[in-house]
């Protein structure tokens, strides 16, 4: 699972879509630490996390969205 300060773009939204981290603003030590105990007290939360991002992780590999950026640039020349 991933607990992250700060994501952009697609990042976000893969981890909005698919449930498998939280966010947290920059620079707010408390709200991170809030997010690692709620995290640590909800084991299903977490667990449902986890697995959610082993899934992602491999669906949105740099190697694979690489591929298809190649293959949609390659058929748009076509």
């Amino acid at each position: 699972y991933a607990i992250s300060a700060c994501l952009v773009g697609s990042e976000m939204c893969i981890r909005d879509s698919y449930k498998c981290g939280v966010i947290t603003h920059p620079e707010d030590p408390v709200e991170l630490a809030n997010k690692i105990v709620e995290l640590k007290h909800n084991p299903k939360l977490l667990n449902f996390m986890s697995k959610n991002c082993t899934i992602m992780r491999e669906k949105f590999s740099r190697r694979k969205m690489a591929t298809k950026m190649i293959q949609m640039i390659e058929k748009s020349l076509k």
